[in-house]
């Protein structure tokens, strides 16, 4: 059998297109994959360029900054919950307030201190439950000035008991304070 001229032409025609379609997908492949590739250079520089050394030790020395001022910050609350403030003294100052506030304390009880840890800190609790009466405006003022006279102290219930409008009876309040005192690491 022979294969005309034609033929192979055809058949050399077919080869070489079949060729050419193939380099041309590579060729589209390898530059689509530059291009990519590109890119990505293109990203990596820009963050290079954001982290510039300067720009790391500027963060740096913020943050240090940052640190050395929540050091101190620390150690001046530790330094205030170190402060032991005892039976009598927290029924001083609690009196002090009250009198101020015109307002009497009916009852006041403390139970011996214990120790718990607040936030993975060890303290001593000193608790006091007082009972008090007065107008309402005044409980009002003994307990917020009492709130924020004792710095680690935490109001941790209070039950108010208002009489109807017109009665006799005084306004009343009892209340659980909790005095923290910080006692080492």
């Amino acid at each position: 059998m022979k294969i005309s001229k034609k033929v192979i032409i055809y058949i050399a025609v077919g080869v070489y297109i079949i060729a050419a379609a193939s380099i041309g997908m590579i060729t589209f492949q390898r530059l689509d994959e530059e291009s990519k590739v590109k890119e990505e250079l293109a990203v990596a520089q820009g963050s290079l360029s954001r982290a510039s050394p300067e720009r790391v030790s500027s963060q740096r020395s913020e943050l240090e900054d940052k640190l050395a001022q929540t050091t101190q910050q620390y150690e001046a609350v530790k330094a205030l919950m170190s402060q032991q403030i005892g039976n009598v003294r927290a029924s001083s100052i609690v009196f002090d307030i009250a009198k101020s506030s015109n307002v009497e304390i009916t009852a006041l009880s403390s139970p011996s201190a214990w120790i718990d840890t607040l936030q993975n800190v060890n303290c001593s609790v000193l608790s006091l439950t007082l009972a008090v009466e007065g107008d309402i405006r005044d409980l009002v003022r003994f307990i917020t000035t009492l709130n924020s006279y004792i710095p680690t102290g935490f109001i941790k219930s209070i039950v108010m008991s208002i009489p109807e409008p017109g009665s006799e009876e005084e306004s009343s309040a009892d209340i659980l304070l909790l005095i923290y005192t910080y006692q080492g690491d």
